[in-house]
């Protein structure tokens, strides 16, 4: 015969997992929704991005490496961070062309990374695009 207190310890241990599933869920969700908040349509950036891809502007024929942390996603210019959505459109117009490079080991990070380092690394195979978005409002 099981005892009350077993039973009642049970469905503690129950109902304590049932909170935790419902506060991780919450806390998953939300974290999709900064995300989606922050960057709109520059989500899918983020998503496919890792630390030390590279981002070409096309706008302004400029590229930078690019960091993230859990939630935000900045470039690296002359060692300091910038977030991307500011770089890539720094006067408010609502218009984007980027895109991003993913370097395979064999590629040599250049001391100063320019569109022409861009384009040999495309030619010699050693940059992979991820992704392209090009979008105005």
């Amino acid at each position: 015969m099981k005892t009350l207190k077993s039973k009642v310890g049970k469905w503690i241990f129950r109902i304590l997992i049932l909170f935790i599933l419902i506060f991780l869920f919450i806390a998953y969700n939300l974290r999709l929704m900064e995300v989606e908040d922050r960057y709109g349509d520059l989500q899918e950036i983020y998503w496919k991005t890792e630390n030390n891809d590279i981002a070409f502007n096309k706008l302004n024929k400029t590229s930078a490496f690019i960091e993230k942390d859990w939630k935000r996603m900045y470039v690296k210019i002359n060692g300091k961070l910038i977030d991307i959505d500011e770089w890539l459109d720094p006067n408010n117009k609502y218009d984007f062309n980027v895109a991003i490079y993913r370097p395979n080991r064999n590629w040599k990070k250049p001391k100063k990374l320019n569109r022409v380092e861009i384009e040999n690394g495309i030619r010699n195979s050693s940059l992979e695009l991820i992704t392209e978005l090009k979008f105005k409002y």
